[in-house]
């Protein structure tokens, strides 16, 4: 595998994180315009600042994060008060020019600048969970077909597709999807 291509790549996928995730509240103010009275990260990568934001301001993020360049993780402090969920967003972005974002509906899509990752371009036939969490979720996606030849083809590994450390997997919702003809993205 050429380092190029090997991915250290954090993907929540959107779509999973979405559904699994629709018993959290969101405000009924716009999701951008919502203020945070504190907002800290010390040292941590972008992912995980991200992680945090999603999490203490309940506001969904689909993040697919790039490839690490040589080895090494790039890591933030911000320490805020009174911030916009969008100021927060692109304060953190601004610490990593790596990543473009958008808002699509109740939900904010971070994506790496450039090239789309091959695997989110994978068009499963049909993709159907029943009563799964987010991480069953992602186990069954990557022993679909299409996943493991696009795997196969990048030289990527199962290891690629993951999720950001978080809640135990024993304490996720439970959801139930079914899709046909649906990008992983």
């Amino acid at each position: 595998m050429t380092r190029k291509r090997k991915l250290t790549t954090l993907i929540l996928l959107w779509f999973i994180f979405c559904i699994a995730n629709l018993g959290i509240a969101q405000q009924k103010m716009e999701i951008l315009n919502q203020k945070l009275s504190e907002f800290e990260v010390v040292d941590v990568p972008t992912s995980l600042a991200l992680q945090r934001l999603a999490k203490v301001s309940s506001v969904m993020m689909g993040i697919e994060a790039p490839a690490e360049t040589n080895g090494k993780t790039q890591t933030m402090t911000i320490r805020a008060k009174d911030r916009s969920v969008r100021d927060l967003v692109n304060q953190i972005l601004s610490a990593d020019a790596r990543y473009n974002w958008r808002k699509d509906d109740s939900i904010i899509e971070l994506f790496p600048k450039g090239a789309k990752d091959p695997l989110l371009e994978t068009v499963l036939t049909r993709f159907e969970v029943r009563a799964v969490n987010r991480d069953e979720a992602i186990r069954a996606l990557l022993r679909r077909v299409e996943v493991k030849r696009t795997l196969r083809q990048t030289n990527s590994s199962e290891r690629t597709l993951r999720n950001l450390p978080g809640a135990s997997e024993n304490n996720l919702p439970r959801f139930s999807v079914t899709m046909s003809n649906a990008s992983v993205y």
